[in-house]
């Protein structure tokens, strides 16, 4: 209701101010200017709430794979017998991950991870790649993958949860049940996002070989093997 209040008044505030010019008011016209642009004012933030909602840029949007993985940290390796550098490889997983409508984007030189797939708001996985050189244009891929807990959801679950004991202590169970409901919704949404994370990750990386050469700038032929690690 406060935000509603807000838009509205903020809304007329500025249609006011449009429809005071001196050709408005000389022509009988500073109502209709009024009513016009309050009008456009309102319409504005729900046309962008419409165009959100509509194509799936909001928070519970789900992209690619929708089926969550356990979650633990993990080794995927792949067997290659085509050469490639570290970065090549890099930019066709990050490539691969985009095409299925997956989140993805690469760590900086002094990141301690290569790739972070997101799997919301609140969760996500990274990854580290190293490459073992067989010779003759033979390569191990090795991705760890571990799963990244978003701050605001790690903050908000424990948040919810501490004033959950304190309305306990207070001797308020309905308030510590409906708020430690909350937090506890919070992080499971966040250990879903992160297992639907990994879910995308192991699924782009196990489907490298066949779906690799329809992405540009990726290699054409991939895994010979494929194994996970714990």
């Amino acid at each position: 209701m406060v935000a509603a209040g807000s838009t509205v008044l903020l809304g007329a505030m500025n249609a006011g101010i449009a429809s005071s010019c001196g050709s408005a008011k000389r022509n009988g016209m500073h109502w209709k200017a009024l009513g016009i642009g309050i009008l456009l004012h309102l319409m504005h933030p729900l046309a962008r709430l419409y165009g959100r909602l509509k194509y799936g840029l909001h928070p519970w949007r789900r992209q690619g794979a929708s089926r969550p993985l356990l979650l633990r940290p993990r080794t995927v390796s792949i067997w290659t017998e085509e050469w490639r550098t570290a970065e090549d490889w890099l930019r066709g997983a990050q490539a691969q991950l985009r095409s299925q409508g997956t989140i993805a984007f690469a760590g900086g030189g002094y990141d301690n991870w290569d790739l972070e797939i997101q799997g919301g708001i609140f969760g996500g996985v990274r990854t580290r790649m190293a490459v073992e050189e067989h010779g003759s244009n033979r390569q191990m891929l090795r991705f760890k993958i571990w799963p990244r807990c978003a701050a605001s959801g790690f903050f908000t679950s424990l948040l919810m949860v501490s004033l959950a004991g304190a309305a306990a202590f207070d001797h308020s169970p309905a308030a510590a049940v409906v708020l430690g409901s909350i937090g506890l919704l919070a992080a499971g949404r966040m250990f879903h996002e992160c297992a639907l994370a990994m879910h995308k990750l192991t699924e782009a990386l196990r489907g490298f070989e066949t779906q690799a050469p329809a992405v540009a700038g990726t290699p054409k032929s991939v895994a010979a093997a494929l194994g996970q690690g714990p």
